[in-house]
């Protein structure tokens, strides 16, 4: 995340005066056209094919996304990925793979929001389908939402809504919850 923002950064400085180099008095092209303002509802930012990546305050990862796209919003403070892949950390180690249509990292808060239909899967098969998840950066957990489908040896268990750790070794299921025995 830092070196995001740094790029971010970086595009809103100018050349201070004194380091800027006159022209020579020979033949000087005519000027380029101002750009045009950007409009408020238009990125800042908008990058192909990316990798965004977060961490907590020791430096240990938490989160990996990759998009075929990303816009930097200045304005909102927000990133916005399209097609995401990605995973969730938990010690170092990968504990839930997913992908989603969309997502979105707040800045501010530093969580992300995935959504549009989400699928993940940990490394022991385990499944998640919600249309929202939202990784709580602050809290280390993730919440479901939206009509929670989890799908694992023996058993499918649907709920209104799930939030758990990283890895979904302590899922709290709430709301309509149905367990459905499978073997």
């Amino acid at each position: 995340m830092a070196v995001i923002l740094a790029v971010v950064a970086g595009l809103r400085r100018t050349t201070p005066p004194s380091t800027a180099t006159a022209p020579s008095p020979q033949a000087q092209p005519a000027p380029a056209p101002a750009p045009a303002p950007a409009e408020p509802d238009q990125p800042f930012l908008n990058v192909e094919g990316t990798q965004l990546s977060g961490s907590d305050a020791r430096g240990r990862r938490l989160w990996d996304l990759k998009a075929t796209s990303l816009q930097v919003d200045r304005t909102k403070n927000i990133v916005t990925m399209i097609d995401v892949s990605g995973q969730l950390f938990e010690n170092e180690k990968p504990a839930l793979a997913f992908k989603a249509p969309t997502a979105t990292f707040f800045a501010t808060s530093r969580d992300v929001q995935l959504s549009g239909g989400v699928f993940g899967r940990t490394p022991d098969g385990r499944t998640l389908r919600a249309p929202v998840v939202r990784w709580d950066h602050r809290n280390a957990i993730f919440v479901a939402s939206g009509g929670v489908t989890v799908t694992q040896p023996g058993m499918i268990i649907r709920a209104d809504r799930l939030t758990s750790d990283a890895a979904m070794r302590r899922p709290k299921f709430t709301g309509n919850i149905s367990v459905q025995v499978t073997q």
